[in-house]
């Protein structure tokens, strides 16, 4: 029996969890290569995706441009069967993406791979570490690109970093249920709101009560991220607020507080909101949400693979294939949002120039 690890880590001196899941071996081989369409409702991420800049959809850290030259002509993925593969693979890094690699791995598992699958729930710098320096992982996850230092210890162990966008997530601003007053702001007054010390110091009309910001580590992609948009990557604004409490991306964590507490605010993919929004309520920016209109807190998500390991590993090589199949299939269904077919399809053009050797 195959099985998917799922590791999960809060904070980096936390015990690590483990859950073993069982899948079933089939037979059959994959043939089906074309991602199914989405069936959001209104609004649907497809439109929101048509109003965004195009994603990065690879990059290799050499001046060296990626070639197309010998990918098929159709620009369709060949077809594998995991039921053939041997070997095992070991997947680090953001728990943002975690479940959206997971379902896939899910799928892998299915259709036959017999090796062992582990899926490690760490920070992202975490992962670059466990990917860069230690050398134990085949795939790190992230939703940013790798850094010059972590290209250097990459180098130091002869790994040659290779990025694949395969998507994106928005961050989502949130407050609990009990908040009947916050529901539309400006960026500007997100900042206030992020450093002041009453609701009312924001807008007269509201409370006059203590805000209690739930935040992520201050080492996290997604305080960086608002830090950079909101601050002009001024971090120094957040860390002298002295009503913020900050907190592992442990989500299910930052929530709880907000079920408890009308008077607190923190920031979470959204994904997990859609899984849980029944209990929490989204805040828009400028009337802008992250599924319309020009919403500013929306990530990348990445891959990153050692090219060498892509061109001599089959379990890498095969579940990077599947994954880039099936991928669109997963993310909408997860709160994900897809790339456009033809910024994917770039993304498998430069997956194969990679595995073909067009790139050096």
């Amino acid at each position: 029996m195959s099985k998917l690890k799922r590791l999960f880590q809060i904070g980096p001196s936390a015990k690590i969890f483990s859950a073993t899941i069982f899948g079933a071996m089939a037979s059959w081989t994959l043939s089906g290569c074309q991602p199914s369409p989405s069936t959001d409702t209104v609004p649907t991420r497809s439109e929101a995706a048509q109003s965004r800049p195009p994603l990065l959809t690879a990059q290799i850290d050499t001046p060296t441009a990626l070639s197309t030259t010998s990918v098929r002509e159709d620009n369709i993925l060949p077809a594998v069967a995991p039921l053939g593969v041997r070997g095992d693979l070991i997947i680090a890094g953001s728990d943002a993406m975690a479940p959206l690699v997971e379902a896939v791995a899910e799928r892998f598992i299915d259709e036959g791979f017999s090796g062992d699958l582990t899926v490690e729930r760490i920070s992202f710098e975490e992962g670059f570490s466990v990917f860069c320096k230690e050398g134990k992982a085949d795939i790190v996850i992230v939703s940013r690109a790798i850094g010059a230092s972590e290209r250097q210890d990459c180098a130091a162990i002869n790994r040659r970093p290779v990025a694949l966008a395969v998507g994106s997530d928005a961050l989502a601003i949130v407050v609990g249920t009990d908040n009947d007053f916050l529901t539309v702001i400006t960026q500007a007054e997100l900042a206030q709101i992020l450093t002041a010390q009453f609701w009312s110091d924001v807008r007269p009309e509201w409370p006059e009560r203590t805000i209690r910001r739930t935040l992520p580590d201050p080492d996290s992609s997604a305080l960086q991220l608002f830090v950079n948009k909101v601050f002009d990557g001024d971090l120094e604004p957040l860390l002298k607020s002295s009503n913020s409490d900050f907190f592992s991306e442990d989500e299910d964590f930052l929530a709880q507080s907000l079920a408890v507490d009308p008077d607190a605010i923190a920031f979470i993919s959204y994904t997990y909101y859609e899984t849980n929004r029944d209990q929490l309520r989204l805040v828009s920016i400028n009337g802008n949400s992250p599924t319309r209109g020009d919403y500013p807190f929306i990530q990348t998500l990445f891959l990153y693979v050692d090219a060498n390991t892509l061109r001599s590993s089959s379990p890498v090589s095969i579940f990077l294939n599947f994954f880039l199949t099936h991928v669109n299939e997963q993310m909408s269904p997860l709160g994900y949002f897809s790339l456009p077919q033809k910024q994917l399809d770039e993304t498998k053009k430069a997956f194969l120039s990679l595995l073909d050797g067009t790139t050096k």
